[in-house]
């Protein structure tokens, strides 16, 4: 994997436009540099850290495994259980077309956890997932716009995989252009897990809101997916770089989330 290197510096968190959650408005100061990964962890990263350490996610460790469905129906959308069984999906079958360059998906968390920290001790450096604050400044790359390109959504299918032209699953990384931090991605293809949990903005400003490392909590997913933007919402609404999300339940796997991680030392 490579990473990009992020300097310290301010911006203003969330939008006014965008959802309740994304409001008060306020500004957010990075005080430490980081190195962020320039796209989502590969199904091929994956694997290198499953048959080096035998390890098995979530959702392999479950039996019966149950599947869970993002529906829109006519009263609204909703979580359906679409059944309990012994075979996939996981990460190896995501019930769409993958390659070892797609991101990861049908992980939890934890799994990611799990990852960031095989890699830590294997190259000896801190790997981790990025903070919610992290994820928005990198995202933003010193802009103010609804989109690292801009405010005009019709601009999106340049950047990233949406609704509009993912057809049916995530692509491979990096097949789009980057934003200008040369960071691929971060608008659509998979939401991405951060650190930080789910709760509403403070209007203070802030300083290194910090991430939390427990994954029985509800863990805020940034920057959209190949399933957005299907419920209504405007075009590339669920893409912008300020839009939130978050998983419903801490042990939910599901085939349109994935991560990518940050490096704190050189």
């Amino acid at each position: 994997m490579k990473f990009r290197y992020i300097q310290p510096g301010e911006f203003i968190r969330g939008s006014a436009l965008g959802d309740p959650d994304e409001i008060p408005v306020h500004r957010v100061r990075i005080t430490k540099s980081f190195y962020m990964a320039i796209h989502e962890v590969r199904v091929k990263d994956f694997q290198k850290f499953v048959l080096e350490t035998g390890y098995k996610t979530k959702s392999e460790r479950t039996d019966p495994k149950t599947w869970y469905s993002w529906m829109s129906g006519k009263f609204g959308n909703y979580w359906e259980k679409t059944g309990e069984h012994t075979g996939g999906p996981d990460w190896k079958t995501p019930l769409y077309q993958s390659s070892p360059d797609h991101p990861v998906t049908v992980i939890v968390y934890e799994d990611a956890e799990a990852f960031a920290d095989w890699l830590s001790k294997k190259e000896r450096k801190k790997y981790r997932p990025p903070t919610e604050a992290e994820w928005e400044y990198a995202c933003r790359a010193g802009t103010k716009s609804a989109f690292s390109f801009g405010n005009a959504a019709a601009e999106l299918p340049k950047y990233g995989w949406y609704k509009k032209n993912a057809e049916s699953g995530p692509k491979p990384v990096m097949q789009l252009l980057p934003n200008p931090w040369g960071l691929y991605d971060m608008h659509g293809n998979v939401w991405e897990f951060t650190s930080s949990y789910y709760g509403y903005y403070s209007p203070e400003a802030q300083t290194d809101p910090p991430g939390d490392s427990d994954s029985e909590q509800l863990h805020v997913i940034r920057g959209g997916s190949w399933i957005d933007d299907r419920f209504g919402y405007k075009d590339g609404f669920n893409l912008r770089s300020s839009a939130r999300y978050h998983i419903y339940f801490p042990r939910l796997w599901v085939n349109w989330v994935g991560f990518r991680l940050v490096c704190e030392t050189p």
